[in-house]
C-alpha cells in the first residue's frame, strides 16, 4: 500500500498523465521506469520504521464510527508538524491538508480514513507476534492513515515541484452506519468540482481479491500491488510477504478467530 500511493505521487511528480498510463502495459512500465516513481519506491521502503511507529500511534487512539474527532486531532496535529498548507477541518470532521504545485490542476485527493468498525470501550493496545502487529484496527484503515502522512512527509522533506496540487484527507465516516458521509461532504461540499483524481488508502478486503482472480489484472492493480497483481489469499488487513514484512492484522482479540474480521 505505501508503494501504491508513492508511485501515484511520483507519476504527478513526473508529469505523466495517469490517464495515459490506463492504456496498456508498455505505458505502465514507463511509469514505473521514471526516475521519480524510482525515487519514491526508495523512499518508501527507507521510511519503513516511521511508517509502523505511525501505524500503532493512530491505532492506539480510540476512533469508533461517529467518534473520530480525537484521532482526527492527531492526524491535525500531524499536518500541521509536516508543513502543509491550509490545514483545517470541515463541518463532518474530516482533516485537510494541501501541498501546492506550479498550478492548481491536476488536482489529487490522496484520502485514508479515520474510523474503525470495532465499538467505543474496544482495547486499543497493539500487541506484537512475531512480525506481526495485532489491533483493532491497525490495517483498516490505520495503515493507510500512517502511508497518508508518510507520502506528506516525504515530498515535503524532498521539496517536491508538483505539476499540480494534493490534498490529504484523513476522512470520516467510512464504516459501517458512517455510510461514506466523510468522502460524500468531501467531494460533494469541501471539495466540490476541484478535484481531478482521487486515491484512497485502505486494505485490500477478501471479496476483492476473489473477483480480482477472475479477471486480467488492470493499471488498478498493478499500481495497488506496486508493479504487480497480489493474488494471493490472505488475512485481511496482513500482507502476503511479497511487499514487507507481514506487519498488520486487524483483531480486537490476539486470538485468530478475531483476527479474520471480514466485514
Amino acid at each position: 500500500m505505501r508503494r501504491l500511493a508513492l508511485v501515484g505521487v511520483a507519476a504527478m511528480t513526473a508529469g505523466l498523465a495517469i490517464g495515459r498510463a490506463q492504456q496498456g502495459a508498455d505505458s505502465l512500465k514507463s511509469l514505473m521506469d521514471a526516475p521519480a516513481v524510482k525515487a519514491a519506491l526508495a523512499a518508501a521502503k527507507a521510511a519503513e520504521p516511521q511508517v509502523l511507529q505511525d501505524q500503532i500511534r493512530f491505532c492506539e487512539i480510540p476512533a469508533p464510527e461517529f467518534k473520530e474527532e480525537v484521532r482526527g486531532r492527531e492526524l491535525q496535529r500531524v499536518f500541521q508538524e509536516i508543513g502543509l498548507a491550509n490545514v483545517r477541518v470541515d463541518k463532518v470532521g474530516n482533516v485537510l491538508g494541501s501541498y501546492a504545485g506550479r498550478a492548481a490542476h491536476p488536482h489529487l485527493v490522496i484520502a485514508a480514513h479515520l474510523d474503525t468498525v470495532f465499538p467505543e470501550g474496544t482495547d486499543v493496545k497493539v500487541k506484537r507476534d512475531g512480525a506481526i502487529l495485532r489491533g483493532p484496527g491497525i490495517g483498516d484503515d490505520c495503515r493507510g492513515l500512517a502511508v497518508l502522512v508518510t507520502i506528506a512527509r516525504e515530498i515535503k522533506k524532498a521539496g517536491v515541484k508538483n505539476e499540480g496540487t494534493i490534498t490529504f484527507v484523513a476522512n470520516v465516516g467510512e464504516e459501517g452506519l458512517g455510510d461514506l458521509r466523510g468522502v460524500k461532504e468531501l467531494f460533494n461540499t469541501t471539495l466540490a468540482g476541484t478535484n481531478d483524481r482521487q486515491l484512497h488508502l485502505d486494505r485490500r478486503h477478501r471479496r476483492a481479491r476473489d473477483q480480482r482472480r477472475r479477471r486480467q489484472p488492470s493499471l488498478q492493480d498493478h499500481v495497488q500491488g506496486a508493479g504487480r497483481p497480489q493474488l494471493r489469499r490472505v488475512r485481511d488487513g496482513e500482507s502476503d510477504g511479497r511487499d514487507g514484512p507481514r506487519d498488520c492484522e486487524d483483531s480486537g482479540d490476539p486470538g485468530p478467530e478475531a483476527a479474520q474480521d471480514d466485514i
